[in-house]
C-alpha cells in the first residue's frame, strides 16, 4: 500500500533559500504557481514536479514576512488560487485568506500588541458606476470624533491628494452629504 509523503508545515526557510512544496502523488495537477505581491520575478514562480510533489526553491526574498497563495492549474484548463493547505499560518484579506510566511529574523510590529482603538462601524451603500451596481462597504470612525472632520482629515492626507484643494474639498463635501443620506 503506497504511503503519502510526509508534509512539513509550510515552506522550508533556511535563511538563504525558501522552498515551497505541494504534494501531488498522482500528478492530478498540470501546474502550481506561487502568487505573491513582494515583486519576485514572474518567470521564477512556477513549481516543478518530481517524485510525487511540486516544488519551488527561491532565493530568500528581500522581506521578512510575505503573504501568498498557490495557483493550482488542472488538466482541463481550470485553475484556482488557494492558501497553502500545509501552512497553518493565515491572514484574512478582502478576497479571502492568504498563507503567511515569516522568515528567520521576522519581528511583528509593536502596534499589534496594543488593543484596537474604540470606534463605530456603519454599513453604507455606494454607487459604483463602473460596475453598474451599488456596493456595500463598512466605514469605521473613532469614538469621540466628529465623522465629518475625521473623513476630511483622512482624505486630505498628502498621499490622497491628486487634484487642487478646492476641487477635492467640494467632492468630499458631496460624498459626506451622500453618506449621511
Amino acid at each position: 500500500m503506497p504511503t503519502e509523503p510526509a508534509v512539513q508545515e509550510g515552506p522550508d526557510a533556511d535563511g538563504a533559500y525558501v522552498t515551497f512544496r505541494f504534494p501531488d502523488p498522482g500528478r492530478r495537477l498540470r501546474g502550481v504557481r506561487l502568487y505573491q505581491e513582494v515583486r519576485l520575478a514572474g518567470e521564477r514562480l512556477d513549481f516543478t514536479w518530481s517524485d510525487g510533489e511540486w516544488t519551488l526553491a527561491l532565493e530568500r526574498p528581500g522581506v521578512d514576512r510575505m503573504e501568498y497563495l498557490l495557483e493550482l492549474s488542472r488538466g482541463d484548463g481550470s485553475s484556482e488560487s488557494v492558501p497553502d493547505p500545509h501552512n497553518p499560518r493565515r491572514v484574512p484579506g478582502a478576497f479571502g485568506d492568504k498563507s503567511v510566511l515569516e522568515l528567520p529574523g521576522y519581528q511583528p510590529p509593536h502596534w499589534l500588541e496594543h488593543p484596537a482603538a474604540a470606534g463605530t462601524r456603519r454599513t453604507v451603500t455606494v454607487p459604483a458606476r463602473a460596475l453598474g451596481e451599488d456596493i456595500t462597504t463598512t466605514v469605521w470612525s473613532p469614538d469621540g470624533a466628529d465623522d465629518t472632520e475625521a473623513m476630511r482629515r483622512d482624505l486630505f492626507e498628502a498621499h490622497h491628494l491628486s487634484q487642487p484643494y478646492h476641487s477635492v474639498n467640494t467632492d468630499i463635501n458631496k460624498r459626506i452629504r451622500y453618506l449621511r443620506g
